[in-house]
C-alpha cells in the first residue's frame, strides 16, 4: 500500500505556493514596469504630437500673415494703379473744358477761374444771410445748367475719393493719396466744389470733403 507522507506533501505545497507567490510578484513587477514604460512612451508620443501640433499652428499663422501681407501689397498696387488712372481721366476732362466770352476763350484750369468770376460778378449782397445764400445757390445752379460738363468733372472727383475711402489702405496712406488729389485743385475749383456740396448733387460728396478737409 502506497503511503503518502503528509508532512512532505505539505512542505511541497508550501514550496509550490511560495514559488507561485514569487512568480506572481515577479510578473506583477514586470507588468508594472511595462505599464510605466508604456505610459512613458505614451507621454513622450503625446508631447511629440503636441509639439508637432504647435509647430504646425505657428507655421499656419506665419503663412496666414504672409498671405495677408501679399494681399495687402496686391490691394495697394491695385489702388495705386486705379487712383492714377482716375487722376489722368480727371486731367483729360479738365483739358476738354472750355468757355468763350467777349474777353476770349478759356480752357483747362482757366475755365474754372472764369466761372469763379461769373459767380462773383452775378452776386449782389442783400445784407440778409439766408437771402445771400439762396441767391448764391441760384447763381450756381444757373452756371451748372449752362455748363453741364461740370457734372462729369465732379463725378470723377467723387469717384477718386470713394476709391480711396473704401480701400484697405491705412489712414496714413489714404491721407497721402488725398493730398495728391488736393494738390491738383486750384482755388477756383475748390470754390466751385464748395458750391456744389451745398446742392442736392453734392450731398454725398460733402462727407468726403469734411472727412479729408479738402477745402482747407
Amino acid at each position: 500500500e502506497l503511503r503518502i507522507d503528509e508532512g512532505l506533501l505539505g512542505n511541497y505545497g508550501d514550496f509550490i505556493g511560495g514559488l507561485l507567490s514569487v512568480v506572481s510578484i515577479y510578473l506583477l513587477v514586470e507588468t508594472l514596469k511595462e505599464q510605466r514604460a508604456t505610459s512613458k512612451e505614451q507621454r513622450a508620443t503625446s508631447k511629440e504630437q503636441r509639439d508637432f501640433t504647435e509647430k504646425q499652428q505657428v507655421l499656419i499663422e506665419k503663412q496666414q500673415v504672409l498671405i495677408e501681407k501679399q494681399q495687402k501689397n496686391a490691394d495697394g498696387q491695385q489702388i495705386n494703379s486705379l487712383f492714377f488712372d482716375l487722376l489722368k481721366h480727371l486731367q483729360r476732362e479738365v483739358a476738354d473744358l472750355n468757355i468763350t466770352t467777349e474777353d476770349g476763350r478759356y480752357t483747362n484750369k482757366d475755365f474754372f477761374e472764369e466761372l469763379r468770376r461769373e459767380l462773383q460778378e452775378s452776386f449782389t449782397p442783400t445784407g440778409a444771410y439766408k437771402k445771400d445764400v439762396n441767391q448764391a445757390l441760384r447763381s450756381y445752379f444757373e452756371l451748372y445748367a449752362k455748363y453741364p460738363r461740370l457734372g462729369s468733372y465732379f463725378r470723377i472727383l467723387y469717384r477718386i475719393c470713394e476709391v480711396i475711402t473704401q480701400s484697405t489702405l491705412d489712414e496714413i496712406e489714404k491721407a497721402k493719396y488725398i493730398k495728391i488729389l488736393r494738390a491738383q485743385l486750384t482755388n477756383s475749383e475748390l470754390l466751385l466744389l464748395r458750391y456744389n456740396a451745398q446742392t442736392p448733387h453734392g450731398t454725398k460728396f460733402k462727407d468726403y470733403i469734411n472727412e479729408y478737409n479738402l477745402l482747407k
